[in-house]
């Protein structure tokens, strides 16, 4: 059996091999480990014959959660995952086994590990048993076929699925008419120069109705002798939903005035916002690839050590104070709200963070306001003297006009 372990700490991929070493030693079989250290070597050995299974770590330098099956999965399809992770989280292993991995392991003490061999023995089973004739085939895609001409001459089951159009009221019918007036001519164009696409094109067609759907199209397959083609359709209501949501993200992050930062579960800071920089004195770029245990003063590691713990669980924290590290050595107060992060398929895959300054309760803000609350009363009084000097000051000119 050869096994692809995909797991970037050393220390982690030792205590897997030695595991499945004993475990081949028992069950009188020879296993043959290979280990790549980052998705992307992972993804180049996958692609090569002689893999039987992968062994494969959520958390790895140029990838985290699930994307890391679904990247494995669009170069292999066909090739055996078991999940091994160090996140001990029902939702995330649900989702992994609904994304298409065969189960999911958690990493644990020597003493404490679950059995991995006989897992991938399933898998590879699995993985090799034939497929009943009668097992429905499930796609997301819709098929339909233009003419030279560009008119509809099929439309599948799954076409009617996303566009609610039967094939009786679309067939014979120019494609670009099931767009909006204002957006057919650019569809035509589209539709015209299908050979010239690199990829799926994102477009707006009409429902039974007039509403519009946000959906991808793409040549599948080349033009056929009669000048006709197949086409792809797919939804893409989703991916615009997360633009837009992106966007909306992209200017909250530029004009809020707290710390606004995203993280994995290993504590590693993807983003932040520009206020970060106010709180702990360095520049965005440098903070990003830090640990967020790192914004810390380093007596106060072990607090940030069990907010992570909170968040590898998938809890919720509110109102929780502490202090950042400023760069010229002072401390910052501050109060958080941690919030789990989770992908499209509820998988666990970090944890986004506000951290707001507090002044009324840390002692350094509180002698700040104290000491603005003085200058203010200073100044009211000196604008009564200066009032009061001036009023003496017209007295003896008075009279000394008089005099």
């Amino acid at each position: 059996m050869n096994v692809l372990l995909i797991e970037d700490r050393l220390e982690d991929a030792i205590l897997i091999e030695k595991q499945l070493g004993r475990e081949a030693d028992a069950a009188g079989i020879e296993v043959s480990v290979r280990r790549a250290d980052t998705l992307g070597a992972g993804i180049e050995m996958a692609s090569q014959d002689g893999i039987d299974c992968v062994l494969l770590d959520l958390g790895l330098p140029d990838g985290r959660g699930l994307n890391n099956l679904r990247r494995l999965h669009q170069v292999n399809p066909d090739l055996p995952v078991v999940i091994l992770s160090g996140v001990d989280d029902e939702r995330t292993a649900a989702s992994a086994v609904r994304a298409g991995a065969h189960a999911y392991l958690v990493k644990r003490p020597m003493d404490q590990a679950e059995a991995v061999l006989p897992v991938l023995r399933e898998a590879i089973s699995a993985k090799a048993a034939p497929v009943r004739e009668d097992t429905p085939s499930i796609r997301s895609e819709g098929r339909f076929r233009l003419d030279s001409e560009c008119q509809i001459t099929s439309w599948d089951d799954q076409c009617v699925a996303l566009l609610k159009w039967t094939p009786e009221q679309v067939i014979g019918q120019p494609f670009q008419e099931l767009a909006p007036a204002r957006r057919q001519e650019e569809l035509s164009s589209i539709l015209r120069h299908a050979s010239k696409l690199s990829g799926p094109v994102k477009v707006h067609l009409l429902l039974p109705g007039g509403k519009t759907r946000f959906m991808e199209i793409q040549p599948h397959g080349e033009r056929g002798d009669d000048g006709g083609r197949t086409w792809a359709i797919a939804d893409a209501e989703e991916s615009r939903r997360a633009h837009q949501a992106m966007q909306v993200l992209g200017v909250i992050m530029s004009a809020t005035r707290d710390a606004v930062i995203s993280q994995d579960l290993d504590g590693q800071i993807h983003s932040c916002s520009r206020s970060t920089t106010e709180f702990v004195g360095r520049e965005v770029e440098s903070i990003a690839g830090t640990n967020f245990v790192d914004l810390f003063p380093p007596e106060d590691a072990g607090a940030a050590q069990t907010i992570l713990g909170a968040i590898r669980r998938g809890r919720v924290l509110r109102d929780v104070d502490a202090q950042f590290k400023h760069a010229s050595g002072r401390r910052v107060p501050v109060r958080m709200t941690l919030a789990p992060m989770r992908d499209e398929l509820g998988g666990l895959i970090g944890a986004c963070i506000i951290a707001r300054p507090v002044y009324e309760d840390a002692g350094s803000g509180a002698s700040w306001r104290r000491e603005r609350t003085m200058l203010e009363e200073r100044a009211h009084l000196l604008q009564e003297e200066n009032g009061a000097l001036r009023d003496e000051l017209r007295a003896l000119r008075r009279s000394g006009a008089t005099g």
